[in-house]
């Protein structure tokens, strides 16, 4: 029952990784040594290196976009809430580290398992975890969209308030 779903996303995926990669190398052989170059070249690498199909490696890419925005977003938020640089960085240091390890503390304590799955950052790790499948639950696409959601609403609320001083 699940082969029709991952082969549905493997296609998708193909193509994205086709329609994107080939216009991206066009570009890249015509503006050598500029930023985007450069960068085309580091995800190549680290997609060779890491041994993935073209689907794996649009998908890892994908899921930590959407990783890093919703934690720059988060960042920002805090920084454009708070009323110095010391009170913002007293704020994101410990939320930012509290996201990080919560994956990892998930895997010792069932208590905190059950509320990290509500946590974008243990959903990330869910999904590298189950990467040669191709298969995200549901409950992890709802986490990410729920979190890119909040955030960008987070920050634009700060952004109305305080403005960029």
């Amino acid at each position: 029952e699940r082969l029709p779903a991952t082969l549905g996303v493997g296609i998708v995926a193909l193509i994205i990784a086709v329609v994107v990669s080939i216009p991206l190398g066009i570009w890249s052989a015509t503006k050598q040594n500029s930023s985007l170059d450069l960068v085309a070249a580091g995800a190549a690498v680290i997609g060779l290196s890491a041994g993935y199909s073209a689907s794996e490696f649009v998908s890892f890419m994908l899921i930590m976009a959407v990783g890093f925005i919703i934690s720059i977003l988060l960042g920002a938020t805090v920084g454009l809430a708070s009323k110095s640089q010391m009170a913002a960085t007293s704020i994101t240091v410990p939320l930012m580290m509290i996201l990080s390890f919560l994956p990892m503390l998930a895997m010792f304590n069932s208590t905190i398992e059950k509320i990290a799955k509500f946590c974008y950052t243990y959903q990330i790790k869910l999904f590298f975890s189950v990467m040669d499948s191709g298969i995200m639950d549901k409950l992890g696409i709802i986490v990410l969209a729920g979190s890119l959601v909040a955030a960008v609403t987070a920050f634009i609320i700060a952004y109305r308030r305080n403005g960029l001083e």
